[in-house]
């Protein structure tokens, strides 16, 4: 079981994450909403803008909780909101590389922070416990195999402590709410360890 301390008392640059999870997609910001809702520390890393591939949809119908269709720049603006106000910490840039665990249970992350004004990048070492790769259609970082990862029903990988959500778990799922559900199963495999 993952002990940290409530959302409200998260840290905001830890050593060690309780999770990272790669991609701000609907998949990833469910990952990150249920984590931090049970007392994990978060660190959600986009490298555009949150929604993913739904920022796309003029439409969606197919949402909880939405008596009338949204479109997809709308709601992943809800979702950003709703994961921040949880405690999971937002950073925009991108990973760029992963270690998988060898000594240690952690996994070693690269992040690139979007580019400043000048165009400089500041890259920073992440810890964690366990890594969720919500990328979409997007290749993962340098150092997960390429294409789709098999997984099991909690979403676990053959690689430790990593984990595959969403399309990238899925090829070809458009369905927003299965890509929820993957966050969710995911997650609460982390919380029952």
């Amino acid at each position: 079981m993952v002990t940290s301390p409530p959302p409200d008392k998260h840290p905001k640059n830890p050593r060690l994450w309780d999770v990272l999870i790669v991609g701000a997609g609907p998949a990833g910001c469910a990952a990150a909403l249920f984590a931090a809702l049970g007392g994990c520390t978060v660190l959600l890393t986009e490298k555009c803008a949150v929604g993913g591939g739904m920022l796309q949809a003029p439409e969606i119908r197919d949402w909880p909780g939405e008596v009338c269709p949204i479109d997809g720049i709308a709601l992943g603006e809800r979702m950003r909101k709703q994961v921040l106000s949880a405690g999971a910490v937002l950073r925009y840039g991108e990973v760029t590389a992963v270690s998988l665990p060898a000594p240690t249970d952690t996994v070693t992350a690269v992040f690139s922070s979007a580019p400043a004004p000048d165009g400089t990048r500041h890259h920073t070492e992440l810890h964690a416990r366990h890594l969720i790769l919500a990328t979409g259609t997007t290749p993962p970082p340098p150092g997960i195999p390429a294409g789709t990862l098999p997984t099991d029903a909690a979403c676990r990988t053959d690689l430790p402590h990593i984990y595959a959500i969403g399309a990238c778990r899925t090829p070809g799922s458009s369905r927003i709410v299965t890509s929820c559900a993957d966050g969710y199963r995911a997650v609460m495999d982390i919380l029952g360890k």
